[in-house]
């Protein structure tokens, strides 16, 4: 035991942009460092989401990093070793506004605006959330029209939409949603055009990309 807490001292040593060895590991991205990268997480799991503490790269962590290396397999074995390495934000000044690695700071954030995004859809799967917010009020929307990236926009709206659909189908009734469809049956014998519950939900939803309501994409915040 007091081997192991030994070393956990040592790997918990930062460097000079508060770093870790972990970090370092993934960041020279060789299958050498990787794989001491893979003992560092088997040895040390505690250290597996912690992310960097200096000024520049503040909150940045393995999967980030991962991400900009374009390893879609290691981004898939780190989700699964640590799920919240999806909610880390990197914040640091090298990522801020007007930077051009001003990315989002969500991991899914740096998949869209690195252009990868079979990344976006593996960590959607994995859990993501594309509702969340960065600290300067943007969603992933508008992270791609600061960076003039209209294709992935397009793309990135769309699976929006689709996984937004696919989860409003396959969520479980409530009472609430039984009595709706009920009233709206009743008001189809006097030919009343009733939305369901479902109908009202998603169309709140998609003003998520819609500003006035009257088709007008999203614009990024100022």
């Amino acid at each position: 035991d007091s081997a192991r807490n030994g070393g956990l001292e040592l790997v918990s040593t930062r460097g000079p942009v508060g770093e870790l060895a972990l970090h370092m590991a993934f960041l020279y991205n060789t299958e050498q460092h990787k794989a001491i990268g893979r003992y560092l997480i088997s040895r040390f799991p505690q250290l597996t989401a912690e992310v960097y503490t200096g000024r520049e790269y503040a909150g940045e962590n393995i999967l980030h990093i991962a991400i900009i290396n374009q390893d879609a397999a290691l981004v898939r074995e780190l989700v699964t070793i640590e799920p919240r390495l999806l909610y880390a934000r990197a914040t640091g000044s090298f990522f801020s506004r007007g930077q051009s690695c001003y990315y989002g700071e969500y991991p899914v954030f740096f998949a869209a605006c690195t252009n990868q995004f079979h990344l976006v859809q593996l960590l959607l799967d994995l859990g993501a959330d594309l509702n969340v917010v960065d600290s300067n009020g943007n969603t992933i929307l508008h992270l791609l029209v600061i960076h003039n990236m209209m294709e992935m926009y397009s793309l990135v709206k769309a699976e929006w939409i689709k996984r937004y659909r696919a989860n409003t189908l396959n969520s479980p009734k409530t009472a609430a949603d039984i009595a709706a469809s009920r009233r709206a049956s009743r008001a189809n014998v006097f030919s009343v055009a009733a939305p369901s519950v479902a109908t009202v939900q998603e169309e709140k939803n998609e003003s998520l990309f819609d500003i006035d309501g009257n088709g007008n994409e999203a614009s990024a915040a100022p």
